[in-house]
């Protein structure tokens, strides 16, 4: 269908299908996927590439959706890291073709690909701070919390990952933060109970974070990645820490009796490309998990990817099947001490 050579795992024999339905969130980010990756894929192997757009992404509605017998997408990603062990354990996802990676070893980072899937964009919530109120910066977790030296109104996510920041904020290493006890969920909240008083508001929007701490509304804060190199390219006063970064990643993978898997399995595979992921990088400080991307970007770029290995080195990993099993209870526990300032296991 136009291409120099078949995309893997097409052959000659055995072509891609002519059309794929990828889905997503829509809106600015899936018209940046169609320049930066799907253009590229129909020119280099002869697929388009159709829209289909769900906001939310719930496993529930995956379940409805998927066991409907007439699956209206195929290639997505997962809302977040711990929806993918969930998708694999309700048999919810197509496996990929055995010879998908073969030829790649080395070309992606260690653990980022599975016999269903790959990471789509590795991204970190970090530390932000004003640098008008600090100009010599926040080092560490424990500086977030001594607000003796550090005084002011802080924002955080409304989101019970916080608990690893408060985990880190007592001096525990990135690497002992889990598997999470009870123990050290009551800890956690007793660092957060310390806090409470600077805590001014607990973010729901990316923007909420960025505007806040750039205008001086609070001095310290957390904030996404991408929204804060973002904020700081725009000229607002904000530093970034990425030490003790809170990594998480979604993942591509494909739906269980999807109507185009060959041509889903094929984009997975094209997308294993520093110089196509180079374009993602540019527009929103995102990348897949692909070795070389320094490469084909501006250093500054390269120094604010998640998927960096120095930034990976500072990082919290997500534990993705620690908050499948946990997710529920300890977000209705971190939804109650917001309400009450309450902790109840």
């Amino acid at each position: 269908a136009g291409a120099a050579e078949p995309c893997p795992p097409g052959t000659a024999a055995a072509p891609l299908e002519p059309e794929m339905v990828f889905m997503s969130s829509g809106g600015s980010l899936m018209a940046i996927y169609q320049e930066v990756f799907w253009s590229k894929f129909q020119e280099a192997c002869g697929v388009a590439v159709k829209s289909y757009e769900l906001a939310n992404r719930s496993l529930s509605q995956m379940e409805t959706l998927i066991d409907s017998g007439d699956v209206p997408f195929d290639l997505f990603t997962t809302f977040n890291g711990q929806r993918y062990p969930q998708l694999i354990e309700a048999g919810l996802l197509e496996k990929l073709p055995a010879d998908i990676w073969t030829g790649l070893d080395g070309r992606i980072i260690a653990g980022a690909y599975s016999d269903y899937g790959v990471w789509a964009a590795p991204y970190a919530t970090l530390m932000i701070y004003s640098t008008q109120a600090f100009p010599g910066g926040l080092h560490s977790w424990q500086d977030f919390w001594d607000v003796e030296t550090y005084p002011g109104p802080r924002i955080l996510q409304d989101s019970p990952t916080n608990i690893v920041f408060a985990l880190l904020s007592t001096g525990m290493a990135t690497d002992e933060v889990y598997p999470i006890t009870k123990e050290k969920v009551k800890l956690a909240f007793e660092r957060l109970d310390a806090l409470r008083p600077q805590l001014r508001n607990f973010w729901k929007t990316g923007d909420q974070p960025i505007q806040g701490v750039g205008s001086g509304e609070f001095v310290a804060g957390t904030a996404w990645n991408g929204r804060a190199t973002v904020g700081r390219r725009e000229g607002l006063p904000i530093g970034i820490s990425w030490e003790g970064n809170l990594l998480s990643t979604s993942w591509f993978v494909v739906a269980r009796g999807a109507a185009h898997p060959r041509a889903a399995a094929a984009a997975i595979r094209f997308l294993q490309n520093p110089e196509v992921q180079a374009g993602l990088a540019r527009k929103t400080g995102y990348a897949g998990p692909v070795i070389g991307l320094q490469d084909y970007v501006d250093p500054e770029v390269y120094a604010n990817l998640p998927s960096n290995p120095e930034n990976v080195a500072r990082a919290s990993v997500q534990d993705s099947a620690w908050w499948a099993e946990n997710e529920a209870w300890l977000a209705a526990a971190w939804s109650k001490w917001v309400a009450t300032g309450r902790y109840e296991d």
